[in-house]
């Protein structure tokens, strides 16, 4: 009789240690999920960027394209805005800090959506490098429309209207902080 009651005592720690780790496994699955779920942020090391080199970012769902820009082409951005469809940004999507020719909270540092279009729920954003004279472009690669590297849309392009500017704050000069 001892020996039937030893067993069923082992028998029940060992139920009772089986269902303990089975919980664990669904409580950590569940918190691991809202975790994911309430992430209001990300944090984006630029400090590696040198000046003219981009860095793309996927997060919540979508792109999102960062360059460091050079001192030519902040000085270009700054005097030029002929040819453009938006150039004070009166009609763009972005925070009321980025209101300025260079749609940026640091004037090295662009950080923009990639755009969509019909038809196409994200496109592509080709950068090039600006010349001597600092004039580089962003090229949508689905249909074309070309942008300043402020991500202001360029007349005569397929362009219609600035490229979208993200809520994001700066953590320390080296780290990017993207908000949803």
């Amino acid at each position: 009789m001892d020996r039937k009651l030893l067993y069923r005592s082992l028998m029940k720690i060992m139920v009772l240690l089986a269902l303990t780790f089975v919980f664990y496994g669904f409580l950590e699955d569940y918190l691991r999920l809202q975790q994911v779920e309430t992430r209001d942020h990300v944090v984006v090391e630029v400090g590696h960027l040198q000046p003219g080199g981009e860095l793309r970012v996927r997060w919540d769902g979508r792109g999102y394209l960062i360059l460091h820009r050079t001192p030519q082409t902040i000085r270009h951005l700054r005097e030029h805005s002929e040819g453009l469809l938006d150039p004070y940004s009166e009609h763009s999507l972005q925070p009321e800090w980025a209101a300025n020719p260079l749609r940026s909270a640091r004037p090295e540092y662009l950080v923009v959506m990639a755009p969509s279009f019909p038809g196409h729920p994200e496109c592509t954003l080709r950068y090039r490098a600006p010349g001597p004279d600092g004039a580089g472009r962003l090229i949508a690669e689905c249909n074309g429309a070309q942008y300043d590297l402020a991500g202001r849309a360029i007349k005569g392009t397929a362009a219609t209207g600035n490229l979208v500017v993200p809520e994001y704050r700066w953590q320390t000069p080296q780290q990017l902080v993207l908000l949803r």
